[in-house]
């Protein structure tokens, strides 16, 4: 760049002529592009320089060849040291960044040149006619390159770029960016940096950018994509583990940008409760679809924290509202498929749902309505599921479960026996569980009234037929460990039958006679008898088959059964070869185990000498010969 470039215009001239031709890139002349530039805004020739540096820049931007020649040239070394220096003109500034980002774009070796300037990039976002051009140069730099990575990481750019969404201060066509920027950034932090107290705030700086907390006002607010700005979100929301460290009042914000973005179209629901009960199967890939879906488990899982619970009673606003939701849920009648939202709003009552106080004030709320509605009408599992576990709760006090029964609680529970997930079966198993605990008027109802339902087989079952039936069923397993299962329910629910009836008056003899006489009343007890895995479980179904083998009727239902009633006995006989392994507790609980198990194996030689068939007898009179020293040590006693 020598002839007839002596003139600003001369310079000009012969710079856009090079630059069109890539083959120049390969030559000398070059070099003298930064010192001409510093003259020329020495004399005052912005408007030189401005076009100088606008054609550089577009060059940078179309061809890649020109980037090492930047970097040869120290065209690239000049634009980053003006913007470190902060001397150049803003507008100077932003052709600065567009040759910093176009000659750094899949370059690494101008990245590392470039990478001791990134604190000045970012500090360019704060000028607004520069934010745009400098996200873009600061990404270049950035993506795909691991020190810029993992020197984005350290600045925390996740949480630089979000303050500035939230201020409004990045416009809506760099917000892409932005989030790009962001996530790379996420790529890179530590497992502990991800759900640290910088990323709660980067987090609550995005949410502030929609839904803004109620405490602030902001005048003009800008319209930002509350779409962009969620997607932004997914990673956090994606993480189970920063989701239980968000401040309960987040719970709100993320509640009210559900109910503004959930779906109206019934297929887009439905597809959600599928994705909702089927999370490992989801296959929708679309933005708003997934961001629906982190939403509702966003909201559910910062419910379950201590810290909500402490924050939030029924009484408080937020609360307020969502029973008002859940009230109005069945206003219009029960056919239309209800919001996804639903689960969030019933998820937080039954967190809160930890007192009898609490329950029986949902009750007099009349919430329980509406819920038993939806477990008559809905066939969404991942719904009927926390409904059902909301309403579980709500029968823990007993003077709740008259106005539950009249609801409708039962039959519904019933009905729900049939439904073919195996957690919302289990759910309704514990319902009825719940409301014999303790309660002679329900266990009565179980054993005499039939269920109306047409849609079992047999027909015309009592309550009390149908949970066996039902716990003898074939299942498929159920999602998670914590999930109730219908067999270990529908036996605890004989147990405590069993003992309301045991412990009364005489007068409920016939009762319990009439409780015996149901077929198959003794199965699902020998069932987790028999089964090593849940020993509290194990020890409760013992402690029922011990109360049933106290009298000849009890006696006689347990050999009514079809199970192998000698395996049960070897099992039971398994329990004195036990080791507790020091565990006091275990201990203790082992002791109990055994002392039931007598009075099983006593109560079949006493009651059942008759009718037990040889096999079975011979086993018992066996099992007897080998623990009379037991025996002799323990009355025959049940131990509860």
């Amino acid at each position: 760049m020598d002839s007839g470039d002596d003139s600003p215009e001369g310079f000009l001239d012969v710079l856009k002529e090079r630059l069109s031709d890539p083959s120049w890139a390969s030559k000398k002349g070059l070099e003298v592009v930064p010192k001409r530039l510093a003259e020329f805004e020495a004399e005052g020739l912005v408007d030189i320089c401005h076009q100088a540096l606008e054609v550089l820049g577009t060059a940078a931007g179309k061809e890649e060849i020109w980037r090492d020649a930047y970097h040869t040239a120290g065209i690239l070394q000049y634009s980053l040291q003006k913007v470190k220096s902060g001397s150049a003109t803003v507008n100077l500034a932003k052709q600065h960044l567009r040759i910093i980002g176009n000659s750094v774009a899949d370059n690494d070796t101008n990245r590392s040149v470039a990478l001791d300037a990134l604190e000045s990039l970012i500090d360019c976002f704060s000028t607004e006619e520069l934010t745009t051009t400098a996200l873009g140069a600061v990404f270049n730099l950035c993506y795909d390159y691991s020190p810029g990575e993992s020197q984005a990481a350290k600045l925390r750019l996740d949480y630089i770029v979000a303050s500035y969404i939230a201020r409004e201060r990045i416009p809506e066509s760099g917000i892409e960016t932005a989030g790009e920027l962001i996530a790379l950034t996420l790529e890179s932090l530590s497992p502990s940096e991800l759900v640290d107290d910088t990323s709660l705030s980067t987090f609550s700086y995005l949410l502030d950018a929609i839904s803004p907390p109620k405490a602030v006002f902001r005048a003009g607010l800008i319209n930002l994509p509350t779409d962009q700005i969620l997607e932004i979100c997914t990673p956090y929301l994606s993480n189970n583990d920063f989701r239980l460290k968000l401040p309960p009042a987040e719970a709100e914000r993320l509640l009210n940008i559900l109910w503004e973005i959930e779906p109206a179209d019934p297929s887009v629901r439905r597809a959600l409760y599928q994705a909702l009960d089927h999370p490992v199967d989801q296959q929708d890939d679309e933005p708003s679809f997934k961001i629906t879906l982190l939403l509702i488990n966003g909201v559910c899982a910062i419910s379950t924290t201590e810290a909500f619970s402490e924050t939030y009673d029924l009484h408080s606003e937020f609360m307020r509202e969502v029973t008002d939701k859940v009230l109005s849920l069945y206003s219009g009648g029960g056919s239309s498929l209800l919001a996804p939202s639903a689960i969030c709003a019933c998820t937080m009552l039954g967190n809160l749902a930890i007192s009898d106080n609490v329950c029986k004030e949902m009750v007099l709320l009349c919430l329980h309505r509406p819920l038993i509605g939806i477990l008559f009408t809905s066939q969404e599992p991942a719904l009927l599921y926390v409904t059902a576990g909301l309403l579980r709760h709500l029968a823990f006090p007993r003077d709740n479960r008259m106005y539950l029964e009249d609801a409708g609680l039962i039959w519904a529970s019933c009905h729900l026996l049939g439904n073919p997930s195996p957690a919302v079966r289990g759910e309704a198993a514990a319902i009825l569980c719940k409301m014999v605990d303790d309660d002679y008027g329900y266990v009565r109802y179980y054993i005499l009234e039939i269920v109306q339902d047409t849609t079992f087989d047999p027909p015309r079952q009592t309550i009390l037929e149908l949970m066996i039936n039902q716990s003898l069923a074939p299942s498929g397993p159920l999602p998670s460990t914590s999930m109730r299962s219908v067999n270990v329910e529908v036996g605890r629910a004989i147990v405590a039958m069993l003992k309301s009836l045991i412990n009364t008056p005489a007068a409920h003899t016939k009762l319990l006679r009439r409780m015996y006489q149901t077929p198959l009343v003794a199965e699902p007890l020998k069932r987790l008898a028999r089964q090593q895995i849940f020993a509290e479980v194990r020890s409760e179904a013992i402690f029922g088959l011990g109360l049933m083998l106290l009298s000849a009727e009890g006696t006689t239902s347990f050999l009514a059964g079809e199970h192998d009633n000698v395996g049960l006995v070897d099992s039971l006989r398994e329990l004195f070869a036990a080791e507790s392994g020091g565990n006091e507790t275990a201990g203790v609980q082992l002791q109990r185990d055994r002392m039931n198990a007598l009075v099983v194996i006593s109560g079949l030689r006493k009651h059942g000498a008759d009718t037990m068939d040889a096999p079975l007898k011979e086993r018992v009179e066996t099992v007897h010969l080998e623990l009379a020293p037991f025996m002799a040590s323990n009355d025959p006693l049940v131990a509860n």
